[in-house]
């Protein structure tokens, strides 16, 4: 489970390829999945990153994207 701004994202894993997106700022990564359509903010710390490419590991990432 991870911080979603408060909220928390689902637990589901994927079969199909997915696109992750990430807009990197200072303080904040903003990271969107498709086709999931799963968004989420983590601060831009190296702690918070190491858990980003933990939880990204749900997604069956196309080669390139992550």
């Amino acid at each position: 489970m991870s911080r979603i701004q408060g909220k928390e994202m689902p637990e589901r894993t994927t079969k199909t390829a997915s696109s992750v997106g990430i807009d990197v700022s200072k303080n904040w990564l903003d990271i969107h999945v498709l086709p999931e359509d799963v968004s989420w903010r983590v601060p831009n710390t190296a702690a918070d990153i190491r858990q980003l490419k933990r939880e990204l590991k749900r997604f069956s990432v196309e080669p390139g994207c992550l």
